[in-house]
């Protein structure tokens, strides 16, 4: 009878550990998602010829499992004569900063509406979200012009925006 009772107590222990071990995972999400950005934050609104204006594109929320990742600026000024390029590469996760870019308006510039124009690819680390595109809503205080999602797909993602200053005398 002892033997029959020592099983009995094994299987019932050996069935508590496993309910316990299945109950105690929690289902992991393993999304890829850029980030949602605000829009753009200038350091000034009206820089006049030899000033250095700063540019940060701001994140509302933040991406996750995210790797390679690629900004790219180009700023146009009022003839649509692209004045600066910059392209940035880091891996999101270790870098989920602002992306940021410092312009120094050179003494014998145009004065008029310049253009700033951003791009960001992400290469997704996780299963990711494909979107045909689409927006945010934005408004949030401080920040201004947009950037939206574009095209994206299981293995990337992609957001654009555009943002303006003028240069004064």
């Amino acid at each position: 009878m002892s033997k029959i009772l020592k099983r009995y107590l094994l299987s019932g222990v050996a069935l508590c550990s496993l309910l316990a071990v299945f109950s105690s995972c929690e289902e992991k999400d393993y999304t890829s998602r850029m980030p949602v950005f605000a829009g753009f934050v200038l350091n000034m609104d009206a820089p006049t010829p030899g000033d250095s204006i700063v540019i940060t594109a701001k994140q509302a929320t933040r991406g996750t499992l995210l790797n390679g990742t690629t900004y790219q600026w180009t700023i146009t000024d009022s003839r649509d004569s692209t004045v600066y390029t910059e392209t940035q590469e880091v891996i999101y996760d270790h870098q989920p900063s602002d992306p940021v870019i410092g312009y120094r308006i050179p003494s014998n510039a145009r004065t008029g509406r310049y253009t700033v124009s951003f791009y960001a690819r992400y290469k997704y680390s996780g299963k990711g979200e494909v979107l045909s595109g689409g927006s945010y809503d934005q408004g949030s205080d401080g920040t201004s012009g947009s950037i939206n999602p574009s095209a994206s797909g299981a293995t990337y993602g992609e957001s654009k925006g555009k943002v303006y200053f003028n240069v004064v005398n």
